[in-house]
């Protein structure tokens, strides 16, 4: 049965069951661990699914970050070195690690650390590096923009791709090879094993 749901419905809703419906209006997304240095020189790493395509020439991400009027370490730190890692979610991670990692730890406390997600750091960036990720990247923070509730998109260019996945023969990056991981809303996880291709469509 149809169920139309407007404005002034959703206005008398409370404020997490309005959140948590909207968040996850826009079914799966990419998600995966951002991770940055503090100025203690300790690793953080939250868990990011606002992220988008730009363009491929050059190759650049958007990242959707919260309001900078609430403490973001993440972002706190890329102020200070514009370079950072994301990882991919895969089969490397579990999807409770995954979620906990998206929990709010104090800035003197390492979420790869207390979960034991294996890293080195990269000196020339100073980026921390998962050593058993399966798609992971080196970003360039290249621009930064305020959108209407307050939230900043953050521009950034592929530096470098660190991955266990090859291309096929006309560049396509097959990374189900590795049980991705996609996230709906704010703490719903799913595992994608297949994919189906199809040639370019013409009319």
């Amino acid at each position: 049965m149809e169920t139309k749901i407007s404005k002034d419905i959703w206005e008398k809703w409370p404020s997490r069951f309005k959140a948590n419906f909207f968040n996850s209006l826009g079914g799966l997304k990419c998600v995966g661990l951002l991770s940055t240095m503090n100025s203690n020189g300790i690793a953080n790493s939250g868990v990011f699914s606002q992220v988008i395509h730009i363009g491929s020439s050059p190759p650049t991400w958007g990242f959707l970050f919260r309001p900078p009027t609430i403490a973001h370490q993440s972002y706190e730190n890329l102020m200070r070195n514009s370079y950072f890692n994301f990882s991919l979610a895969t089969e490397f991670i579990s999807l409770e690690i995954l979620h906990q990692c998206s929990a709010n730890y104090s800035n003197e406390i390492s979420e790869l650390d207390i979960h034991n997600i294996k890293w080195n750091l990269d000196k020339q960036f100073n980026v921390p590096i998962l050593l058993n990720a399966d798609i992971q990247f080196i970003f360039k923070k290249i621009g930064s923009h305020s959108m209407s509730n307050g939230t900043l998109l953050v521009e950034a260019e592929v530096i470098e791709v660190i991955s266990n996945v090859s291309p096929e023969k006309d560049g396509f990056m097959n990374i189900v090879e590795k049980k991705i991981i996609s996230s709906q809303g704010l703490n719903a996880y799913a595992e994608t094993n297949s994919i189906r291709r199809f040639d370019y469509a013409h009319p």
